[in-house]
């Protein structure tokens, strides 16, 4: 009985840690290319692998280098 409530909590953990790192890995290409554009090097492709808001914004970033 208490093993599916304890199954549950560990497979929503593992999805958020999941969700969390995607998130972050978005985040930290984003700031890697902003800081480049900042010391003028526009010499690199910013590539995406989705169509959620981070990538949304990569793409934009990329537009606009």
């Amino acid at each position: 009985m208490l093993s599916i409530p304890l199954m549950v909590i560990l497979f929503s953990s593992l999805m958020s840690v999941s969700i969390v790192r995607s998130i972050r890995r978005s985040i930290q290409t984003l700031e890697g290319a902003t800081r480049r554009i900042a010391q003028g090097d526009l010499n690199f492709e910013l590539k995406t692998k989705g169509s959620d808001e981070n990538n949304m914004t990569i793409s934009g970033i990329e537009s606009i280098r």
